[in-house]
């Protein structure tokens, strides 16, 4: 496996582990809602919940495109 490949793949897991977290990160701040309910609505609520869902889909998306794109390429 070449340096390439590797960095390829490592760079495409970060994004996955990125996705990973940010998704962690939204369930955790949505279910202490009603603990930190003014700092929520103030932040966007829903709205800002549903904004992380999408920003954490698309890093997993990219990070599973880079590795089959480094994995295709290398053949």
């Amino acid at each position: 496996m070449t340096a390439s490949v590797l960095f390829g793949l490592l760079v495409g897991l970060a994004a996955i582990a990125a996705g990973g977290v940010t998704i962690v990160t939204a369930v955790l701040t949505r279910r202490r809602r009603a603990q930190i309910q003014t700092t929520y609505i103030k932040t966007g609520g829903v709205v800002y919940t549903v904004v992380q869902y999408g920003c954490a889909g698309t890093l997993i998306l990219a990070g599973l495109l880079v590795i089959a794109l480094v994995l295709i390429v290398r053949r």
